[in-house]
């Protein structure tokens, strides 16, 4: 993940994607990973129409019990804790002393922003060879 904000997982430059809730309370729900999001609605859009918005429905779930559901309703907008985890700027400010390879896909629909700004901004930098996969 280059930038969880800008174009990856939790977010698309800022739409927060509801579908990740389950994902969310699933993997940090319990230590032992045993919790299971649970839904009466046979689509989800249906659920997510009745919570009438995500923190609606994270409450509904108890999400907020959730690290990193409070970190995501404590930082709405594009803050200083979004930015200093964004893997291109991190890149950006510290050369590399070696050449480095970054692999990619070509497409990846979690992740449609890590590519370009990583190349541009580390080609600066240091050596670079870029390898893409499918």
């Amino acid at each position: 993940m280059v930038d969880g904000w800008m174009g990856d997982d939790w977010f698309h430059y800022g739409a927060f994607r509801e579908q990740n809730m389950p994902y969310i309370y699933e993997q940090e729900a319990t230590r032992k990973n045993d919790e299971h999001w649970w839904t009466s609605n046979y689509d989800d859009y249906d659920l997510y129409l009745e919570a009438g918005s995500a923190g609606e429905l994270g409450r509904r779930h108890g999400l907020e019990q959730v690290g990193f559901w409070r970190k995501i309703l404590d930082h709405p907008s594009y803050d200083a804790f979004w930015q200093q985890q964004a893997m291109d700027k991190i890149l950006a400010a510290q050369p590399l002393k070696v050449p480095t390879m970054l692999v990619d896909s070509l497409w990846d629909q979690e992740d449609i922003y890590a590519r370009w700004p990583s190349i541009k901004r580390s080609s600066r930098r240091t050596p670079l060879m870029t390898k893409y996969f499918w």
